[in-house]
């Protein structure tokens, strides 16, 4: 029977040669048979492979993603991915299968290839690194996610880069077309568009920028702020009144607005009444009187510590009568009324110093007593020696003397007391006027008058603080020309001395020898 079956394979693969004809298998052959002997051949080498490696079973070491080592599980034969071959699919081969079958079921599909754990690459990649799964999907995560903070990285230097090549741009492009360097002897007014323009203190750049756009001066108040920070012009806009007109470059309104504004100088002599200021001021246009008087009467004075024990409201013309210190000033053209106020208010404070407040505790008068006081002293003395002398005589008469002394009998309040009531200035001597009933008239009613008779100016100040400690009570002013005064202490003292000054005689002019 053996016999029987070696002779049948034997002719099972012997070829068939006919006459001729080539070489040709033999078509009796049964192929079944043979493909039935390799698959029981490879599931054999399959089954030593497999006990092969659980013999090789091995402790291998895990390497992490940050390069640390350390002792890893046991891999399993079943656990090691083993690669699918020809003769390993052929195990599963059913017998009746033909070869072309086989051949298709040996191939894998290339959706199941995409889903393999590791594929040939990554296998031997893990052996050499000995890693796990797990780590090596950590690792292609992490890549990954390197890959996207490089592209985050990327992404904004590259604006950055494209802001900063916009903002040179813009630069260049404001600097081309607005960039004028000033030189003052360059810059021109135009006439027919020219305009006043009134920077207001402590306002910022941005109003300034705004005020100047509604004003048809600029075109865009932001290229002026940034013009303005980046030539170092915030914050050196002097308060004041320019002139400037449409058309001209931005940094020539800048120039001109950090300069000195535009100014009126008014000087205001030392004797002058609060009417007679508002007349100059509006002679020089720069505010009508009657808005300076009216701001005189109105303005707010609370911030004024020298004006709060002062009696203000009693008999007296104007509200301020006394304190606007008469001086030379730099008003704005455009100044306004308080503001002229206020300038003039602050100057008699820089001129009545500290000490002079200590003084009048000493003497018992208020401040308003010594204004008025100096107001009379303005208007009686001549030299600037005869302030402190004259201010003693009234003050022995308001201290010291007895009811008639308490009449001071100025010639000056009565010239004031004339032309309150008649609006007109006296021209001539001293006569019936002395009867005027007017409380400024001091020969008629005793003491201080309602207010001051004018704006005295320092030396009488000064004098009226610090009265000449002496016994006169009256003076007389001298005739001869010197602008002095005969001093008295008695009424018959004071007679004889007018008498004396009756019978002068000025002495005759000589002009020389005549050849």
């Amino acid at each position: 029977m053996a016999d029987d079956m070696n002779n049948k394979n034997s002719n099972r693969h012997r070829a068939v040669r006919r006459p001729g004809m080539g070489r040709q298998s033999n078509p009796f052959v049964d192929r079944t048979r043979i493909v039935d002997r390799s698959a029981e051949e490879a599931k054999r080498r399959a089954e030593e492979e497999a006990k092969r490696r659980i013999e090789d079973d091995t402790e291998i070491d895990r390497v992490d993603a940050f390069g640390e080592t350390y002792p890893g599980r046991r891999i399993t034969a079943a656990a090691r991915p083993v690669r699918k071959t020809a003769a390993n699919a052929a195990v599963d081969t059913d017998a009746g299968d033909t070869a072309a079958r086989d051949r298709s079921r040996v191939q894998t599909p290339v959706k199941k290839e995409r889903r393999r754990l590791f594929t040939r690459k990554k296998q031997s990649a893990l052996k050499q690194r000995k890693v796990t799964q797990e780590e090596y999907k950590f690792h292609k995560k992490m890549k990954r996610r390197r890959r996207k903070v490089a592209l985050v990285i990327l992404l904004i230097v590259l604006m950055i880069g494209i802001t900063i090549a916009a903002g040179y741009a813009t630069y260049t492009f404001v600097v081309d077309h607005f960039d004028n360097k000033v030189d003052e002897d360059s810059i021109i007014i135009d006439v027919k568009t020219e305009q006043k323009f009134r920077v207001e203190k402590g306002e910022s750049t941005k109003s300034l920028s705004q005020r100047l756009y509604d004003a048809g001066l600029i075109e865009d108040t932001r290229i002026y702020r940034f013009l303005s920070k980046f030539y170092g012009y915030d914050g050196t806009y002097n308060a004041g009144t320019y002139t400037l007109s449409k058309g001209m470059a931005y940094e020539e309104i800048m120039y001109i607005l950090s300069g000195t504004p535009e100014t009126v100088r008014v000087t205001f002599p030392e004797g002058f009444t609060t009417e007679q200021m508002a007349v100059r001021l509006e002679n020089n246009n720069v505010c009508t009187a009657s808005e300076f008087l009216k701001a005189v009467d109105t303005v707010d004075v609370s911030s004024y510590e020298f004006l709060k024990n002062a009696d203000l409201a009693t008999g007296r013309d104007h509200r301020l009568d006394g304190y606007l210190f008469p001086d030379t000033y730099e008003f704005d053209v455009l100044a306004r009324p308080e503001d002229v106020v206020y300038k003039m208010l602050n100057r008699f404070n820089e001129i009545f110093k500290p000490a002079y407040y200590e003084q009048l505790e000493k003497t018992g008068l208020t401040l308003d007593q010594v204004v008025i006081l100096a107001s009379i002293v303005e208007k009686e003395a001549r030299l600037d020696s005869d302030r402190a002398p004259i201010a003693g005589v009234f003050y022995n008469r308001y201290t010291r003397g007895t009811e008639d002394l308490q009449l001071f009998q100025s010639d000056a309040t009565v010239k004031y007391a004339y032309k309150r009531t008649t609006g007109k200035e006296l021209d001539h001597p001293l006569s019936e006027e002395l009867g005027i009933d007017d409380p400024y008239n001091t020969y008629v009613y005793p003491g201080f008058t309602p207010g001051p008779i004018c704006s005295p100016g320092e030396m009488s100040l000064i004098g009226a603080v610090f009265p000449s400690n002496h016994d006169y009570f009256y003076f007389v002013a001298k005739r001869d020309g010197s602008g002095g005064n005969i001093y008295s202490r008695t009424y018959e003292e004071h007679v004889q001395a007018i008498k004396d000054l009756d019978n002068y005689t000025p002495p005759e002019e000589t002009w020389g020898d005549e050849d």
